[in-house]
């Protein structure tokens, strides 16, 4: 009875797998091909969600994976985007380096909050992480002779492959994000069944039993932030040249609110789905594809109507007990 009970388990985890492998190559094929079929306004905010997409895993590695939350995961956004557009427009600095070095640079930041953050979590260490924020956002505004203070940089040349330069026009910067979506996506798959994912989910569940197991969880946690901060920089070293005008207005906490949003919502859907709440399900489902298609509109002038919307059905999905 025994060896028909696991061989039942065995068959519907491997129908899953399969499920799941079919699901995400029907998935990138659409995207690959999604040019083909759509304008070069849908494309551009295509290429805006697929920037909000790279935030939210890069920020799902620390809210979701080591349970904590952030609150100003978009200043690693700007220090991607900042310290990229510096080093190609004042420092001629070729792009493709200047993506490393400017995802590096986010890095260090995420894991110089982690280091900060060693002895706090839950609502303190989100309050930590907006002042952080803030902290970061303040000196982007008064470092003028790097930043160019609140007038931001303008004229950022837009990134070339083999002499082509990557626009809209060609499709080049819709495959330039996808590459890195996917990318951030590989990694990410990867760390997280690998040691270093398993310890640091181990830390969420209970950091005191993974410290008694003998989990470097100081160690691990500041690894988490960095990943974090690395692959924020990424996106925001993209979104500098996609925009070729950044400035200190661009990168504002409602941003981070979202992108945390579009994480928490994930997170409850799959709870539901796994828990047969279908009902709730069916509502955070809306609520994500509201989430989604409010994203690109944040900072424009009519973003007020979608963040009402998308407010009031977070309101009503995540009130359902």
């Amino acid at each position: 009875m025994k060896n028909k009970l696991d061989s039942v388990h065995l068959t519907g985890t491997n129908t899953r797998k399969m499920l799941s492998s079919a699901l995400m190559a029907v998935i990138c094929v659409l995207a690959f091909i999604a040019p083909m079929f759509v304008s070069k306004y849908v494309l551009r905010i295509l290429i805006m969600l697929c920037v909000y997409a790279i935030l939210s895993v890069s920020l799902n590695m620390v809210s979701g994976y080591l349970g904590e939350i952030s609150l100003g995961h978009s200043i690693f956004l700007a220090i991607g985007a900042y310290a990229s557009s510096i080093l190609v427009t004042k420092l001629t600095m070729n792009y493709w380096v200047s993506v490393l070095v400017a995802a590096s640079i986010a890095g260090l930041f995420g894991a110089l909050l982690g280091l900060q953050t060693l002895k706090v979590s839950g609502a303190y260490l989100a309050i930590v992480s907006l002042g952080y924020y803030y902290v970061v956002r303040t000196i982007i505004i008064i470092w003028e002779p790097v930043t160019n203070g609140a007038i931001g940089i303008f004229n950022i040349p837009a990134a070339t492959f083999f002499g082509e330069k990557l626009a809209i026009k060609n499709n080049g910067a819709y495959y330039h994000i996808l590459v890195f979506l996917l990318l951030t996506l590989l990694v990410d798959h990867l760390v997280i069944h690998s040691k270093v994912g398993r310890a640091i989910q181990a830390i969420r569940e209970d950091r005191l039993a993974a410290d008694m197991v003998g989990i470097y969880t100081d160690r691990y946690r500041i690894v988490a932030f960095a990943m974090s901060g690395f692959f924020a920089g990424l996106a925001g070293a993209f979104y500098g040249q996609f925009i070729t005008y950044i400035n200190p207005s661009n990168f504002t906490y409602d941003m981070s609110i979202m992108v945390l949003a579009m994480v928490l919502t994930v997170v409850l859907l799959c709870l539901n789905l796994m828990s047969a709440r279908w009902s709730e399900a069916v509502g955070v489902a809306l609520n994500a594809a509201l989430t989604v298609v409010s994203a690109p509109m944040v900072c424009s002038n009519f973003y007020v109507l979608p963040l009402f919307l998308w407010g009031t059905l977070l309101m009503g999905t995540f009130g359902k007990k």
